[in-house]
């Protein structure tokens, strides 16, 4: 009985979160920091949670790629998934790169016959030139002759004319050449295909990278699209004193193509570049210039329960609040998201791009749910160490969006607390208080 006990307790979530507690207050000396870590990375493992089955991953995976061609796709493929999933789905996320222009290459000769038409001498000036000669040929025929030879000329000539197309048809022919030119250059032209599909749907949010590095007086100014983005509601605490702790400033942005950003019902901070990028620790605001920004995550967290950006509110030092949802931080407002295992029997959803496309997987499965569209072939993505080995960027997000959801990240206190070495005699207190609670 005594072993039964005492295995309960050594299994048992609070006993978990007092050990790592003691590690990460010890871990603020910076020589431990690999301790802190080794801490986070064995209570995950620890742990068990059931994962959220509203969210699902569309994977670009090497299924995908092997059958619909190389990476990059035309963004016209995206815009199929996109028109897919918008009539089933609750929120569309995806954190892939979409700050370039992409040209297909026969939009270029559509342009240059598009170039040629408009400028064409001739082509402008022939609905002029037809008015008038129908105009010459009807006063000719009013002309009277005596001669029954000339007469008989006049009825051909008339009949022809009559009966030519030149008049009747030629000026409506040239108007359907250019609307089915303008049709094809829209096919042809991926990102407007993208951005038609995203304002239909109207439910889109797009990752956009923040960059760290470099002096904030030079960040350029990012455009109105994104501004609009900014968390308006910021209170600072009342019971600090001197500089209160921000959230990763950002000094530079990869803002997405203006008629993309202008067609997506948000924007959120994500980036996948691993100098900037800790799986382990990931910020859910960034303060750029004098605005603060939400992230990827944070954002479709708030889309999912009906808000916005306009209804975060940000508590300096102290975390984050939707509506009735409280999520507590540590003071540069980071998370640290729980990993779901993948032996859980609910575990997250994922399913291959193309089966998807094809029709294989129903589009009528993602019923409400947060669909997360990502690149995972290892070739062409970039993995991230986490708890659970490296995954790539979309898995990521989906875990710390889970997180969020169910709150189950780790609210730690490093960084969280204003505490001194000294303070480690109301160690027993800080624990109970401020300690890794899943």
């Amino acid at each position: 009985m005594m072993f039964t006990i005492s295995e309960k307790i050594w299994s048992s979530d609070w006993l978990i979160g007092l050990i790592v507690g003691i590690i990460l207050i010890i871990g603020t000396y910076s020589w431990l920091q690999p301790l802190e870590r080794m801490a986070y990375d064995w209570s995950i493992r620890q742990m068990s949670r059931q994962a959220n089955d509203k969210i699902a991953v569309v994977a670009i995976d090497e299924k995908s790629l092997a059958q619909l061609g190389d990476w990059p796709w035309s963004r016209s493929i995206l815009a199929q998934m996109i028109d897919l999933l918008a009539p089933y789905s609750q929120v569309i996320g995806t954190s892939l790169g979409l700050a370039q222009p992409q040209k297909d290459p026969g939009l270029l000769y559509f342009d240059e016959l598009t170039t040629f038409y408009t400028h064409s001498k001739s082509l402008n000036v022939l609905h002029e030139q037809l008015a008038q000669l129908d105009t010459l040929i009807d006063k000719v025929s009013r002309v009277r002759t005596r001669y029954a030879k000339d007469k008989k000329y006049i009825k051909k000539r008339d009949k022809f004319y009559n009966n030519s197309v030149l008049l009747s048809e030629l000026p409506d022919t040239l108007t359907t050449l250019v609307e089915k030119l303008q049709a094809a250059r829209v096919d042809l032209d991926s990102d407007l295909r993208l951005a038609n599909s995203f304002k239909q749907a109207d439910q889109v949010v797009l990752g956009m990278p923040f960059m760290f590095e470099g002096e904030a007086r030079l960040s350029p100014t990012l455009p109105n699209y994104v501004q609009k983005q900014a968390i308006k509601v910021i209170r600072a605490p009342f019971d600090k004193k001197g500089k209160i702790a921000q959230p990763p400033l950002g000094v530079n942005a990869m803002p997405p193509l203006p008629i993309l950003g202008n067609s997506v019902s948000g924007i959120g901070h994500f980036n996948l570049e691993p100098l900037y990028f800790d799986a382990r620790r990931l910020p859910l605001v960034v303060k750029y210039q004098q605005a603060y920004f939400p992230s990827l995550p944070l954002l479709l967290a708030a889309k999912s329960l009906g808000y916005n950006a306009d209804n975060i509110e940000v508590r300096l030092t102290k975390g984050v609040s939707l509506g009735e949802l409280q999520i507590n931080t540590d003071a540069a407002l980071s998370l640290r998201p729980f990993f779901y295992q993948d032996t859980e029997p609910s575990s997250l959803r994922v399913d291959s791009y193309v089966d998807v496309l094809l029709g294989r997987v129903p589009a009528n499965q993602y019923q409400d749910k947060i669909v997360l569209i990502g690149v995972t072939a290892p070739h062409e993505t970039v993995f991230h160490s986490t708890p659970l080995g490296d995954m790539p960027s979309v898995f990521v997000l989906a875990h710390t969006l889970t997180s969020l959801l169910n709150q189950d990240f780790l609210e730690c206190p490093i960084g969280h607390l204003d505490y001194k070495p000294a303070h480690l005699g109301s160690l027993t207190k800080i624990i109970y208080q401020e300690y890794c609670v899943i």
